[in-house]
């Protein structure tokens, strides 16, 4: 919802940060879901299946999600650097 409000008030500086942040959400559901999975798995309730995947695309995505995190360290390190 607030990324539609975002693009309705015409308010780009804030698309970026609240992408990330939907993404990161999502992408700690998924790893509360996976979790889940493998408790059920290990009480013997879940059949495992393998599945493709997109290399390149989950790829892109670990990139994506770590760029500015990585970015910040890097501006934290440099700066004890130079002092």
């Amino acid at each position: 919802m607030l990324q539609e409000d975002v693009a309705e008030a015409k308010q780009s500086e804030y698309a970026k940060p609240l992408k990330r942040i939907n993404k990161a959400g999502r992408h700690l559901l998924q790893l509360i879901n996976e979790r889940l999975d493998i408790s059920t798995i290990e009480s013997g309730n879940l059949e495992l299946y393998s599945e493709d995947v997109d290399v390149t695309a989950l790829s892109e995505e670990i990139c994506e999600t770590a760029q500015p995190l990585a970015a910040a360290k890097w501006k934290r390190l440099s700066d004890k650097h130079s002092s």
